[in-house]
């Protein structure tokens, strides 16, 4: 077939050279967008990308070291684990075979091009929008926070919202279908709190369907739900069996983990603000911005210049209200026991077990950011379409695009400079050398779940002996968080830590540790580590090896008979 050639303004035919000038004018246009998601990763994590592994609060610890291996579970497997067991497999095979600690930033970075396809399906071909759209879906406070909370499975599985979004505005079709059991049963396999989240917003659309009578996309949506459970069985089996485990969350953790307040405005401007995670300790962005409700008071106006333009449209007014529904639940869900709907929160927190995975609110602010995203862009679009002249219209979606960037500049520059990479000790190296391989366990002490660590610019991080050998680690389980219980999350782990305990307090524990499979204890000289030598008074347990910054200690077997 001969490609046509579409005629000149003038009505003649363009030349050859016009041709070709004209096709590479639009292969330039359709690299504008992937550049600028480029240009953006870049300038979030640039400098995380040299040399050395970045450690963030919670990141994931038995992936983060260069022997990383599949989460472990002792006794019933808890459900979370169990959905993430593809994930865990997945990025275990891939960070063995690439094992330099910049591999480990792919979730995150993966999270930026997810929402970015996510966004382009939803705004499909309009480059501005998608960019706005994605900027501020990434860098808002919300997404900061999860980020240097090292919560970088939870960022890839909200990443994933977008095409989900796209999915259920697109047309009944089987490819509909396909895209939301895929999407949706990914989302779980990242995180638990996804199937709530995801939940909440294909329900919004459902009902929506139900009250406009639209049976034909009510079917899609719920056969797409009952694919995507198919998908998910073989971690909603080993639920169902373990069932009491969810017991393991008190009633009492919504109150430990519930939203916080702003000091100064109150909760619901907080939440609005998308703040309001419980756990502190690094900068926040509005630490640095005195005025920043005054910034989120202009995304607002760009939002409602977008939605006051797309609403008019009846096709687009379908779509975009059940977003904006969906958006509005998530801010009073968010607020926990404490919003609007705080007594139904508790009770349903307090008498449906299944809820209790949603101990922290702040979670379902996620489809609040959903919702700002895509009217912010709609509203880049809406005001550079309304904008006379090139240069004015250039001008006009720097400062729109500006406004989200200096909202939650934070999120720039590897966390506004709060995190760097690290290099593992020298001595962890030796050490691993000489434990070598074997079945025998090693003990990671000090026994804290979280330890601030010199190397790591002396910020609190989990421990991450984890997956620093090669051979099988046990760390604490015990996040020392008031309130929380001690025990229930690692059988093995409690088991050890009330040896420690026992061995502190003057009993010789060598046998009992030996029993449970373990060989080494390995005392890294940071936080309160000198608490730990008591090991010393231990008549069958000696030092095997002894460095500046590290001591491993070895059980000696029992005397032969």
């Amino acid at each position: 077939m001969i490609a046509r050639t579409r005629p000149l303004a003038s009505g003649r035919t363009p030349s050859e050279q016009e041709q070709q000038a004209l096709r590479s004018h639009r292969s330039c246009s359709a690299l504008i967008l992937p550049c600028a998601i480029i240009v953006l990763i870049l300038a979030m994590f640039g400098p995380l990308m040299g040399g050395g592994v970045v450690l963030h609060l919670d990141s994931p610890v038995n992936l983060i070291g260069p022997y990383p291996r599949a989460a472990i579970a002792v006794g019933p497997v808890p459900p979370e684990l169990a959905a993430r067991a593809p994930v865990d497999a997945l990025l275990v095979a891939l960070y063995r075979a690439l094992p330099w600690g910049q591999v480990r930033l792919l979730p995150v970075i993966a999270a930026v091009v997810l929402a970015a396809w996510g966004f382009a399906r939803l705004f499909a071909g309009r480059r501005l929008a998608i960019f706005g759209a994605t900027l501020l879906y990434a860098t808002n406070p919300f997404m900061y926070e999860r980020i240097v909370a090292g919560q970088d499975l939870l960022v890839l599985g909200y990443s994933l919202l977008p095409l989900l979004l796209s999915a259920l505005w697109a047309a009944p079709t089987t490819r509909r279908i396909l895209t939301l059991a895929v999407v949706s049963a990914a989302a779980a396999a990242l995180s638990l709190h996804l199937v709530f989240v995801a939940g909440v917003l294909c329900g919004t659309f459902l009902v929506t369907d139900v009250v406009r009578r639209r049976w034909l996309e009510a079917r899609t949506l719920v056969i797409g739900g009952g694919l995507a459970a198919a998908c998910s069985l073989y971690w909603i089996v080993p639920a169902v069996a373990h069932w009491g485990r969810l017991g393991v969350v008190p009633v009492t953790d919504l109150s430990l983990f519930r939203s916080t307040p702003d000091p100064h405005l109150g909760l619901a401007a907080n939440l609005a603000g998308l703040y309001g995670f419980w756990r502190q300790g690094w900068p926040l962005p509005k630490d640095g911005l005195p005025g920043w409700p005054v910034l989120l008071v202009a995304l607002w106006a760009v939002m409602a210049a977008g939605l006051a333009n797309a609403l008019r449209d009846e096709r687009r007014r379908e779509r975009l209200l059940p977003v904006l529904v969906a958006g509005l639940i998530g801010l009073v869900l968010a607020a926990g026991n404490k919003g609007p709907a705080g007594g139904a929160y508790a009770w349903m927190f307090e008498h449906v077990p299944l809820v209790r995975i949603m101990r922290e609110p702040q979670k379902w602010l996620v489809l609040l950011v959903l919702a700002y995203a895509v009217a912010f862009g709609e509203g880049v679009d809406a005001i550079q379409r309304a904008v006379r002249g090139r240069n004015a219209r250039v001008a006009a979606a720097l400062v729109v695009l500006a406004i989200p960037a200096a909202y939650g500049f934070s999120s720039f520059w590897g966390s506004g400079g709060y995190v760097r990479p690290s290099a593992y000790p020298a001595s962890w190296a030796q050490a691993d050398a000489v434990m070598g391989e074997g079945p025998g366990l090693v003990v990671a002490l000090p026994w804290h779940r979280y330890l601030a660590l010199p190397w790591a610019q002396d910020r609190v991080v989990s421990d991450p002996m984890a997956s620093a050998f090669r051979r099988g680690v046990i760390v604490s389980a015990d996040p020392e968080f008031t309130g929380l219980a001690r025990s229930g999350r690692d059988p093995l782990a409690d088991g050890i830590g009330e040896l420690l305990d026992e061995g502190a307090a003057g009993r010789q524990v060598a046998g009992d540790l030996r029993r449970l499979g373990v060989q080494y204890l390995l005392l890294a000289k940071v936080d309160d580590w000198i608490n730990s030598m008591w090991i010393l008074d231990q008549d069958a347990i000696v030092v095997a090896r002894s460095w500046d910054d590290l001591v491993l200690f070895e059980i000696q077997p029992p005397p032969e008979p």
